[in-house]
């Protein structure tokens, strides 16, 4: 989203949500430029236009080169929970999911909605232990930008559930295409395009499941701008949880060693992060929330 605002309101870290354009039909500044005092001064004989400014984005938002070890503490977390999680078939009754989460191991709904989905857990463990790590993390990732965002503990409960589920439907994809080394080819990535549907199926038949968890999970890989899949919804009707496992899927799949390719930095997955939100494909509220964190 992006709203107006006068040049005489204008800061340096404000994403520029259209061109600038002068009366000779030049661009004067580009979208999606991150302002400068710099830029700010060459407005200044702009005082007629509005410069249209990204939403949630009016101060830049600083990648530290040195932040890992500001991340540390929860990825500790996520570390224990891998552990717990290697130890025994249902691990998210363990004390490091309690720990993140707050909630009880009695039969709360959550409890049972765990326990009707442990078996395809298992299974996509068995099939690409990658893929099973890469749930778990991002379960425990969507649980911690949950609890920044100030969700009650039975939110982010049933975030964490939406994480750990959310590729579950890539245990019927065929393994040729799941651990292939190169870029997929157009029919292999249309194939791939269809997991977060075959999970949100297999959800849909869980009567104790709530809504909340089938929807983010089938949502996760939509845009904000309406360039995801796998409808191509905008804004107004992805679900929050779907922004929030987008963000915490990117950072994980950016910082893990892939079939593909080697693991990227911390810092490397911030930046990537901060310019999707920047480019209108993330919820400008929820990145801006989860880099100052991560950064802070």
């Amino acid at each position: 989203m992006i709203f107006p605002v006068s040049t005489r309101n204008i800061t340096s870290g404000m994403v520029l949500g259209r061109d600038i354009i002068l009366d000779s039909g030049r661009i004067l500044i580009k979208k999606g430029t991150i302002l400068t005092n710099e830029h700010i001064n060459s407005l200044i004989n702009l005082a007629s236009q509005d410069i249209y400014i990204i939403s949630g984005t009016d101060k830049l938002l600083p990648i530290d080169e040195d932040c890992q070890e500001k991340f540390c503490s929860r990825q500790k977390i996520i570390g224990e929970l891998l552990h717990a999680f290697d130890k025994t078939e249902c691990a998210l009754t363990q004390m490091p999911v309690t720990r993140i989460v707050g909630i009880n191991k009695g039969n709360s709904p959550l409890m049972e909605s765990i326990a009707d989905t442990a078996h395809i857990i298992n299974m996509v463990k068995n099939r690409s232990e990658s893929t099973y790590r890469h749930c778990v993390k991002v379960g425990a990732i969507a649980a911690i930008i949950g609890s920044w965002l100030g969700y009650d503990n039975e939110e982010v409960g049933n975030l964490m559930l939406a994480g750990l589920l959310h590729d579950i439907g890539k245990a019927i994809i065929p393994l040729e295409i799941l651990n292939k080394p190169s870029k997929l080819n157009g029919e292999e990535m249309c194939t791939m395009r269809r997991h977060s549907a075959f999970s949100y199926k297999y959800l849909s038949e869980i009567k104790s499941m709530p809504n909340s968890i089938k929807v983010g999970v089938l949502q996760h890989h939509e845009r904000l701008n309406g360039s995801g899949y796998p409808l191509g919804l905008n804004t107004e009707d992805i679900h929050d949880f779907s922004k929030i496992i987008a963000i915490a899927d990117i950072y994980d799949a950016i910082t893990s060693d892939r079939v593909y390719r080697p693991r990227m930095a911390h810092t490397a997955a911030l930046k990537i992060i901060q310019d999707e939100t920047y480019e209108g494909k993330l919820d400008p509220w929820i990145g801006r929330v989860f880099l100052e964190k991560a950064t802070g």
